[in-house]
């Protein structure tokens, strides 16, 4: 599981992660970056990861709806080239 991958990759660095894994999706509840760790690109690092993992597994990564998470989904369209601008709209609608 992803999340089991991620932990041990970068558990020194983190103070929480949260990945739910079903046969189809990925659903990222939280990833939390150590404060002296922050601003280094590794939150970026672990994201690469979970989105190489969601692609060679064919499964699709769900957010949980909050506001917080509007950085991650702005990140999650730009690696993968995802331009649609309507849907950005209603997600930050929803949120």
């Amino acid at each position: 599981m992803i999340e089991n991958i991620l932990e041990e990759k970068y558990g020194e660095y983190l103070e929480g992660l949260d990945i739910y894994e079903n046969k189809t999706s990925l659903k990222l509840s939280r990833i939390v970056i150590k404060p002296e760790f922050r601003q280094t690109g590794l939150g970026s690092k672990i994201m690469e990861d979970l989105v190489n993992y969601a692609d060679q597994n064919k499964k699709i990564i769900a957010l949980k709806r909050a506001k917080s998470n509007l950085h991650f989904v702005k990140k999650l369209f730009a690696w993968h080239k995802i331009e649609n601008e309507i849907f950005t709209a209603k997600f930050i609608e929803r949120t």
